[in-house]
């Protein structure tokens, strides 16, 4: 049984499913996705249909799950359309093939996606989307929940950067594009693994076998 890790996949359905054969992904494995499976490209709800049809699939909460909920919870009604921050962040992709569903489907995926977990305790190793609150020294993964809000697990990208670790710990994270950094591959510091390598804009999609640290590229 082997447990791995995707992140930011971003709409592109067709590299999803073309990852989970290159990884020969069966029943007995488990694999967590840090996040952002929506937006950016035509694919989002269709990779979260095929999630929620299996039980060893497992969806974290990135930022553009957590801004689809708050769109239809009514969060942007005072910005005028050109200016929601759905949209502005590829968003109205998902939402005209949302308009392509009926109410029932709508319901539950917000539903789903706000109900998604934003930290996930694999032992050793923590999964984030973005990160943890910034601070001047190391500190417990205790510290690390209670001192975290929620925009900070979704949106930051400075946990990364900066040379914090959560003591005894090692965080995988999504969030930032590698390639941003100067690198086109998963990046691996003390205490931090950054998974997202752009796959949609052109880099690779990046999954990373968590028993073995062995990555795979599509």
């Amino acid at each position: 049984m082997a447990t791995y890790i995707c992140s930011d996949i971003h709409g592109e359905y067709n590299k999803y499913i073309e990852m989970l054969s290159k990884i020969e992904f069966n029943e007995n494995d488990n694999l967590y996705i840090i996040g952002d499976v929506i937006d950016r490209k035509e694919g989002g709800l269709e990779i979260v249909d095929h999630i929620r049809q299996y039980n060893n699939i497992h969806l974290i909460k990135g930022n553009h799950e957590r801004r689809l909920v708050d769109f239809y919870k009514g969060m942007y009604d005072e910005f005028p359309i050109q200016k929601n921050p759905w949209f502005k962040a590829d968003g109205l992709i998902t939402y005209n093939k949302l308009q392509e569903k009926d109410d029932k489907y709508i319901e539950e995926l917000v539903e789903y996606l706000d109900k998604l977990p934003t930290v996930v305790n694999l032992g050793k190793y923590i999964l984030v989307h973005g990160g943890f609150y910034n601070s001047d020294r190391d500190y417990t993964l205790e510290e690390a929940l209670n001192n975290t809000s929620e925009d900070k697990r979704l949106w930051n990208r400075e946990f990364f950067l900066s040379d914090i670790k959560v003591k005894d710990y090692t965080v995988v994270l999504g969030h930032t594009p590698t390639y941003t950094l100067g690198h086109d591959k998963i990046m691996h510091k003390p205490g931090k693994i950054l998974i997202d390598c752009g796959c949609c804009y052109g880099k690779y999609l990046a999954c990373l076998k968590l028993d073995e640290m062995k990555e795979f590229y599509i």
